[in-house]
């Protein structure tokens, strides 16, 4: 097992945000802390700007702005999951981050806080505070000069905040006594004994639900306490309460003024309040709760500036928002969202499929909680939004026109036939069919453009015909010698180039004066040319171009000609036997490209090294886009030129941080397509399918596209009806009149809701019965005897109880769009997991004595079906995940790690045979053949496991052969790819699996030959010594597996997005990489440009 793991959508749930001058004094900025990347925004009038984005080695768990004495910028102090401290300044000069100090605060001894840890800074930055192992704070000077210490606290600490405006730095705890109440006190620390004294005040008996503290600016000081039924100031001489309206749990908190006398909180349910400190003088005499509106489940909240409010959140979309005076019409809300950034995380499940069969994996996730739950449809390429459509079947070919070549929008779009050429023109909006009588209606064309000074050209096979572009009324003409017809044509804005019957390939310009084509030269071709182009290289579109390329029927190659001799430049030889069916010169990004569309479906792409006006072919690649021939053609959208391939499986070609990108359509069986830009369709393409002409608007180019489909509740399994056309998920939480979700409570129902997987509407919903949780879902594949089936695995949750000891297991079929029961069975324990084997139910069983059980099919005599067991297998802990292949089981338990299980069907019974004998919280596992698995565990570690042949207790070992610390929780691995198959993929990853994490990270783990494997390592460790990790922290200890008692060097993982990184090098860092690794920059280039394309 050799496997390179790589982020395909990166962690974009948002669990810390802070405001401050960390790049300028005069400029405020945002930071952002995903999982392990910080993002850095400058705040403008036109909204967040993106600054840059680090990648951290560690899981973020503290983020936080300290300003140091005396000094006009903020630092930046990170904590890591895994106890590594540092702060972080930026450097103006170089825009860039630099390390203040680096520190290690595990204690191999202390017992980890089962809290989120906490850091704290002193306002005036004498020191640090850090919980993070129970019953011990851990001081650390701010000065950085002096050893960190441990204070004992002897209580069960739930928040502790440094107070301001104090003369020695003093942090306020709240805490909990043996009795579960909750109250708070004040300590002083003392730095130069390394000890703690009593502070100014202390506060008993708190309400029993205080969970929060927050510091007050000066001049009024104090802390605020949040409870769930009250807010709380105190500052030691006085104390003022508020009770809120409705039950609360405040998880985000964030100041206005910088006098700390406003703030805004979030609460559970989304609700966003402002919380006043009313005043006289420096005294709280009340405090009010006014509710603004509702947002995003808040996991943080920054107040920017001039009203602009940042809403982060971990379980839904995060917002930025603008605070008004009046509410807003549509919502009554006191503010307007600005804009909404996406955020998939949680992912609690998913599944890869390809419902309109285009041969691309999409990812569906279940995303978010309560109100903010949706299913996200991820899809790795382009989306064509359909403006208007004509169905007019038949099209071989569209062209389209402006009247003038200045205008900034087209006006005519000529369709190609078999024997006919048929024109819209655009009059006030309204697309009619033109009788034009100018052009040459009654057979093909093969080529139609605009050309300077106002003229067009129709190219079509007895000659070629120029015309007033703005009449369209002939004008002048070129024909080709008797006999002889046109096969291939294409020109720009000068220029024409075509070939004919005999051979000839002719090459003609516009006169410069006179409305006609001159011939300016003509050679023989002894081979047949089948295709052609000479688009203009370069920044100007309508420029006159020094080359052209062709492409020849029986030599199998190309060939680049100087313009206007017509002389061969080079040929280049495409091997094979499918030959050349486009070819395209273009410049995308800077670069000059030349791709060459192969008969079966391939695509080579070479990049043009131009020295005057010779050119050399270089940089050959080839990617795989469809099956058919494609056609290829030049659109513009939002500034920027790609190139689309119209063929059974339509792509957009695209330059992306320098490398070539083939992004697939939303469409099927395109035909032709040209840029069609109007004041009503602005940015469009006129699109020709086999069966219709449509005007379409390309979605912005990127890597992933996801489409948001809000439920409302909160999503927890997932699973896909292939021939129902359907999705079936389980949801939970209820949905109110205003479209609000609460938390779930014990006694309200669960949900399986039936979702249209082409609209993505919500077709059925069953309810179950009270308490009642639907934790597993599978489908039963349809058989030549029984259709496709839903089978639904449920748990009794019933209040008091620490364990489910009932469940059921429940059969659909889906009819006519509704959930039929077919069957039902009930079970002695909940049902973790379901899944089809053999045509019957395998089920992971919770209760006293788990088992792994299998029901069969049996039928009753009046038709109808049943479940009964056929055997189990007992001696688990809880198993969360089942997965099979031929006879084997492989089982993930919450606690005893991965077993191999193998079904016995002579005697009907199901045998464990392997074991992994190091116990493993395990939150997921897949199989990657027969004998090799790969698991995920709750310490945010991958590992791989192989059956080896010694055994213990008759038992065989499956035995660890990979490590590989992720950073993330991840609930579950699908089989999959987000690409088309791509041959130069198939020889680089001999399988790829997709996983998805709580943070709304989507990951690939590709299995690699061990010769390209080992070839990665180098490379990442060269990378590794250039681009030192951020605050100091070392990536190979990142990396590492450590859980509760072990911990491993990473092994036989490779970190794909380091080893990507490589691609963003300067030049003299990609030599010296190179220099290491024994190999030349672009050998590298072109082995990790294949590797980034697997996602």
């Amino acid at each position: 097992m050799f496997g390179y793991v790589v982020t395909a959508h990166k962690p974009s749930v948002v669990t810390h945000s802070v405001v401050g001058n960390f790049t300028s004094p005069e400029k405020r900025d945002l930071l952002l802390a995903r999982s392990t990347r910080i993002e850095l925004y400058s705040i403008s009038r036109e909204g967040l700007i993106p600054l840059v984005e680090l990648p951290i080695n560690g899981v973020i768990v503290v983020m936080r702005l300290v300003r140091p004495p005396g000094e006009d910028r903020d630092n930046l102090m990170i904590l890591t999951q895994r106890n590594k401290f540092c702060v972080l300044r930026w450097n103006i000069t170089f825009q860039s981050v630099d390390t203040v100090c680096l520190g290690d605060m595990k204690d191999k001894l202390g017992q980890q806080y089962d809290g989120f840890p906490i850091g704290v800074a002193d306002p005036q930055l004498r020191c640090f505070a850090l919980h993070l192992y129970e019953t011990v704070v851990k001081i650390v000077p701010g000065d950085f000069k002096k050893e960190a210490y441990p204070v004992r606290i002897a209580e069960k600490v739930r928040d502790i905040q440094f107070l301001e405006g104090t003369a020695k730095p003093t942090i306020c705890i709240l805490y909990q006594d043996n009795h579960r109440a909750r109250h708070l006190k004040t300590l002083e620390i003392v730095l130069k004994e390394k000890d703690v004294a009593e502070g100014p005040f202390h506060q008993q008996n708190l309400e029993q639900t205080a969970n929060m503290l927050v510091p007050v600016s000066q001049p009024l000081g104090g802390v605020l306490v949040f409870a769930e039924n009250s807010i709380t100031y105190l500052n030691g001489s006085a104390g003022k309460s508020t009770f809120l309206s409705q039950p609360a749990h405040i998880r985000a908190v964030g100041k206005i003024d910088d006098d700390g006398s406003r703030y805004l909180i979030g609460d559970h349910a989304g609700r966003l309040s402002i919380l006043a400190l009313e005043r006289k003088g420096d005294e709280v005499i009340a405090l009010t709760v006014s509710l603004l509106g509702v947002t995003s489940l808040a996991s943080t909240i920054s107040y920017i500036d001039n009203g602009y409010v940042y809403v982060g959140s971990a379980v839904g979309d995060s917002q930025l928002i603008r605070l008004i005076t009046d509410p807003d019409p549509c919502t009554e809300h006191y503010f307007e969202v600005i804009e909404t950034y996406t955020n998939l995380g949680p992912i609690l499940d998913f599944v890869v499929v390809d419902p309109e069969k285009h041969g691309q994996g999409q990812v569906v996730t279940c995303s978010g909680v309560l109100k903010d739950g949706s299913l996200r449809v991820i899809r790795n390429g382009i989306s064509v939004s359909g403006e208007a459509e004509i169905e007019v079947p038949g099209i071989k070919a569209v062209f389209t026109l402006k009247r003038k070549i200045d205008d900034p929008f087209h006006s005519f779009i000529f369709q190609s036939f078999i024997g006919e050429t048929r024109v819209y023109e655009l009059v006030e909006e309204e697309m009619i069919e033109a009788m034009l009588d100018g052009i040459v209606a009654r057979t093909s064309t093969i080529f139609a453009a605009n050309m300077e000074r106002d003229l067009a050209v129709q190219v079509v096979e007895s000659g070629v015909i120029l015309l007033d572009s703005q009449t369209m009324n002939r004008v002048g003409s070129w024909t080709p010698h008797q006999g002889c017809r046109i096969l291939v044509a294409k020109g720009n804005s000068h220029q024409v180039l075509l070939s004919t019957t005999q051979g000839h390939l002719i090459y003609l310009e516009l006169d410069p004066v006179e409305p006609r084509l001159i011939q300016v030269s003509q050679i023989l071709v002894e081979k047949e040319i089948s295709c052609m182009d000479l688009s203009p290289l370069g920044s100007n579109p309508r420029a006159k171009s020094k080359i052209a390329v062709i492409g020849l029927w029986k030599e199998v190659s190309i060939k680049l000609l100087l313009l206007p001799e017509l002389a061969t430049i080079t040929t280049e030889l495409l091997g094979g036997e499918t030959i050349a069916r486009s070819v395209l010169l273009c410049t995308m990004d800077h670069i000059d490209h030349l791709l060459v569309a192969l008969g079966d479906g391939h695509l080579w792409s070479y990049k043009l090294g131009m020295t005057d006006v010779s050119s050399v072919i270089r940089d050959r690649r080839r990617f795989s886009i469809g099956t058919q021939p494609a056609t290829l053609s030049q659109f513009r959208s939002r500034d920027s030129w790609h190139v689309f391939a119209s063929s059974d499986r339509p792509t957009v070609i695209h330059v992306g941080a320098g490398k070539m990108l083939c992004s697939n359509v939303n469409l099927r069986g395109v035909v032709s397509v040209a840029g069609f830009d109007t004041e009503g369709f602005q940015d469009c393409l006129a699109i020709a399918t086999e069966k219709s002409l449509m005007i379409g608007r390309v979605d912005d180019i990127q890597k992933l596209h996801i489409r948001t489909v809000p439920l409302g509740q909160s999503p927890h399994r997932l699973v896909h009806l292939e021939d129902g056309r359907a999705f079936a998920v389980s949801l939970s939480g209820s949905i109110d009149p205003n479209g609000n979700s609460d938390e779930v409570e014990a006694d309200e129902q669960w949900s399986i809701a039936i979702i249209n997987d082409s609209t993505m509407e919500r077709e059925h919903t069953v309810m179950l019965e009270p308490d009642e949780w639907a934790q597993a879902l599978c489908r039963l594949p349809a058989t030549k005897s029984d259709p496709e089936y839903l089978v639904v695995g449920t748990a009794f949750i019933f209040p008091g109880e620490e364990e489910s000891h009932r469940g059921r297991i429940l059969v659909y079929r889906l009819e006519h769009k509704q959930l039929v029961l077919i069957a039902e069975k009930e079970v002695p324990g909940g049902v973790l997991c379901v899944t089809p084997f053999y045509g019957k139910i395998l089920a992971g069983v919770t209760s006293r004595a788990c088992r792994v059980r299998l029901f069969r099919w049996t039928g009753t005599d009046d038709g109808s079906y049943a479940l009964s067991e056929d055997c189990s297998h007992s001696g688990h802990i809880a198993v969360l995940q089942i997965k099979s292949k031929g006879d084997y089981i492989v089982t993930a338990d919450l606690m005893r790690s991965v077993s191999l299980l193998a079904y016995k069907p002579v005697g009907g019974a199901i045998e464990e045979i392997a074991r992994d004998y190091d116990g493993q919280w395990m939150t997921a596992v897949e199989i990657l053949d027969a004998d090799t698995y790969l698991g995920a565990e709750s310490s945010y570690n991958f590992f791989a496991l192989k059956r080896t042949d010694g055994t213990v207790d008759n038992l065989q070992r499956l035995e660890k052969i990979g490590y590989f610390h992720i950073g993330e929780i991840v609930g579950t691995f699908q089989h999959g790819s987000l690409i088309m198959s791509l041959p130069e993929n198939e020889s680089l990853a001999r399988q790829t699996i997709i996983f998805g994490s709580a943070s709304g990270l989507i990951g690939l783990v590709a299995r690699l030959d061990e010769e390209i494997f080992r070839k990665l390592e180098l490379i990442q460790g060269a990378v590794n010594q250039v681009l030192r990790g951020v605050g100091g922290l070392d990536h190979s200890e990142f990396r590492s597996y450590v859980d509760d008692r072990n911990t491993f060097e990473c092994m036989n993982f490779v970190d794909g997005d380091l080893v990507e990184r490589y691609l963003d090098l300067p030049k003299h860092d990609m030599e010296m990489v190179a220099k290491q690794v024994d190999s030349t920059p672009e050998e590298l280039t072109k082995l990790i440009e294949e590797l980034a394309r697997l996602h």
